[in-house]
């Protein structure tokens, strides 16, 4: 999905593209940073009372959508 008020393009990015690599790197660096970001007991308490999965999901994708939108430029 392209946004073309923002790229002027209704082409899909090429994934062959390096910089749109989403490697094992870069993921592991958006974890590291989404993990950082919760308060001191915050993931302890999140696991006691919820999935754990899903607020590590939902802050991953909130805190990293900056730099999955710059690396993908197509969001």
């Amino acid at each position: 999905m392209t946004d073309m008020t923002t790229s002027g393009s209704t082409e899909a990015p090429d994934f062959r593209e390096p910089e749109t690599h989403l490697t094992a790197d870069f993921l592991d660096s958006c974890l590291q940073s989404a993990g950082r970001s919760f308060r001191e007991g915050e993931l302890a308490y999140l696991a006691m009372t919820s999935q754990i999965e899903n607020p590590i999901r939902d802050r991953v994708a909130y805190d990293d959508a900056p730099a999955l939108q710059e690396r993908l430029d197509w969001m």
